[in-house]
């Protein structure tokens, strides 16, 4: 058993990422440690693979929290980008301008069906929009 800082550990260990040797106490919790803290554990453990394979499972959660919504107000997204967008810029075969609006017909956000997309530009859509007494 030693003491450091007034602290009693009585195990010492080589950490198996950097070589240092480290002190730490035993607890029915703990029990055996490999690295010195959490940077070296990280530098082991977050492989490339591990990384791409929790952004999936967050991304895929994510996605049917929001979908499972009965009265969901978010747009799906790809790739970062909303859904509507990236359907009505494949069909045109250009990316939109920041002027441009895509505007759901049956203003069913989650309807990204070609036929019910309209392209417009914003002070169309906002007429729109206003037009019906509605707000956007």
């Amino acid at each position: 058993m030693s003491e450091i800082f007034g602290w009693s550990f009585n195990w010492c260990e080589e950490c198996e990422e950097c070589g240092v040797e480290f002190w730490f106490k035993v607890t029915s919790r703990d029990g055996y440690r490999k690295y010195c803290g959490r940077p070296c554990w990280l530098k082991n453990h977050n492989t490339p693979e591990r990384n791409a394979k929790v952004g999936r499972e967050s991304a895929a959660k994510i996605s049917s929290t929001r979908l499972a919504r009965s009265t969901s107000k978010w747009y799906r997204k790809v790739r970062g980008r909303h859904e509507h967008r990236t359907v009505m810029e494949k069909h045109l075969g250009r990316k939109l301008g920041p002027n441009e609006i895509v505007h759901h017909d049956d203003e069913d956000k989650r309807n990204n069906d070609l036929s019910n997309l309209i392209l417009t530009t914003r002070p169309e859509h906002a007429r729109h929009h206003f037009s019906k007494g509605g707000t956007l």
